[in-house]
């Protein structure tokens, strides 16, 4: 499955406290998801690829789009979040 993408505008963000840190989240369609990557507009094939390749790996994953930047969010609702699977790979 493909990363949705969504313009920015649409968004309802907040942040949420997960441990010992603050984390930015948003709200779409009833899900919640988890900024992991900030991509700025030069960067776009970047974005794209890096969500394909989190949607490839089992995770909801949307795009944010707005003209300076594009957001890279992963559902929170998963098992395990991405960053979290880099460390047990990389371990």
């Amino acid at each position: 499955m493909l990363p949705s993408l969504i313009h920015e505008q649409l968004l309802q963000p907040f942040n949420f406290y997960d441990g010992s840190n603050i984390y930015q989240g948003m709200s779409h369609q009833g899900r919640l998801y988890k900024l992991l990557h900030t991509f700025s507009v030069s960067d776009r094939p970047k974005s794209y690829a890096r969500g394909c390749e989190l949607s490839y790996q089992g995770f909801q994953v949307v795009i944010s789009v707005s003209l300076r930047q594009y957001k890279v969010w992963v559902n929170v609702a998963a098992d395990l979040t991405p960053e979290s699977t880099f460390f047990q790979q990389s371990a």
